[in-house]
């Protein structure tokens, strides 16, 4: 039994149980819960009348809390569940004392920290039944979205699976690997992922920073990186038909530097996860051959991520299977150069890019000539 499951049923003794919210989470709450606790009704901010087994009034939490003696699961999304810990917080209740998220209750709780890969290793996890029986993994927030690492929350957790985030990373010391490893308990669990980001570098050397243009709240816009390739064909006043032969056909990119950057990314990536517990660099030699490992620099397929998952369950003691087809991140997916290709000797190639519901297009498909097209028209937005 893990720390957050003995103290959510320490915590409950002699307590009033109320699940906090009335929607489709809060059902699902009650049915899973009510062989092993007497649910006395519950409590939301916006519904009102009648839900439940027992046709529980709905009450609002300030009525209930006025009580005393009273312990919370919150049956909420995990995006809601964030709103709903700062008013319990500020009605004077404390997480894991006072209350708790729904999908930990019981369980030994996982703390996920690291950037978007998080989203899909979460994702992974929660397909596998023996993982999910016996872990919930606390809401996530990648370390681009926090300013600080709860200290609160890391006290409580059983198990954190970490990417291994430097101290001198973009977001500051006190969201590093190290600094997370300061704030756990002696006996909590840490395991450490590699940090994939900037890996794919090593397929696509035509890839430079650029600068994003928002689209909405949407900081990265469509490109949020630049193709110096293309670029060059604008400058030398190239259309589309043009450009696209250039990519499928010809060899922009010397052989040279293509052998000497995916060499340079390989060996930059293998001192790098000496740190980690989980090692992909021979999964990674072995593979990006046959499959797509990444669909940009920064993002990986979940092709790979799955391996890392799998690895991960096996540190758990779990030998369950886990399922890829969950949400991915090619939502700026970028092209692979036809030479490239030839230079690496990759078997796989790509039609169409940017395939999900994640990818951002401007056309119902995106081919080369698709995404040529809106490249050059993104990047002349600011011309116009």
């Amino acid at each position: 039994m893990g720390f957050v499951s003995m103290l959510s049923k320490k915590g409950i003794q002699n307590r009033k149980v109320y699940i906090f919210g009335a929607g489709m989470e809060g059902v699902q709450a009650e049915y899973c819960f009510k062989d092993h606790v007497v649910i006395e009704g519950f409590v939301d901010n916006y519904v009102e009348g009648k839900t439940g087994s027992k046709a529980f009034d709905i009450l609002k939490p300030e009525e209930v809390v006025k009580a005393k003696n009273v312990f919370f699961i919150v049956a909420t999304s995990e995006r809601s569940y964030e709103q709903v810990k700062v008013q319990l917080n500020h009605l004077g209740l404390k997480e894991f004392r006072d209350y708790i998220y729904w999908k930990l209750f019981g369980k030994k709780m996982v703390y996920l920290h690291g950037n978007c890969h998080m989203l899909v290793v979460k994702e992974m996890l929660n397909t596998s039944k023996e993982f999910v029986d016996n872990y919930g993994i606390y809401p996530l927030k990648c370390v681009q979205d926090i300013e600080e690492i709860e200290k609160n929350v890391i006290k409580n957790t059983d198990i954190i699976i970490s990417q291994d985030i430097r101290e001198d990373n973009s977001y500051g010391k006190k969201l590093s690997l190290d600094y997370l490893k300061e704030l756990s308990p002696n006996n909590t669990k840490i395991i450490v992922i590699p940090n994939l980001f900037g890996m794919g570098k090593a397929f696509f050397p035509q890839d430079i920073p650029g600068s994003c243009r928002p689209i909405g709240e949407d900081f990265n816009g469509m490109f949020p990186h630049e193709d110096r390739i293309i670029n060059e064909c604008i400058e030398k006043g190239w259309d589309v038909e043009r450009i696209v032969y250039e990519i499928l056909n010809g060899c922009p990119i010397k052989k040279e530097e293509i052998e000497e950057n995916l060499n340079s990314v390989f060996s930059k990536f293998k001192e790098r996860i000496q740190k980690c517990d989980i090692d992909e660099y021979d999964f990674i030699v072995e593979n990006y051959k046959k499959k797509q490992l990444f669909y940009d620099v920064g993002h990986p397929t979940n092709y790979l991520i799955k391996d890392m998952v799998i690895k991960v369950m096996h540190m758990l003691g779990i030998e369950d299977d886990c399922d890829e087809n969950v949400v991915n991140l090619d939502g700026h997916e970028v092209l692979l150069y036809q030479c490239v290709s030839n230079v690496l000797g990759l078997k796989w190639t790509k039609e169409y890019l940017r395939q999900s519901v994640a990818g951002k297009r401007l056309a119902s498909t995106m081919d080369v000539g698709e995404y040529v097209k809106e490249y050059v028209w993104w990047r002349n937005l600011d011309r116009a």
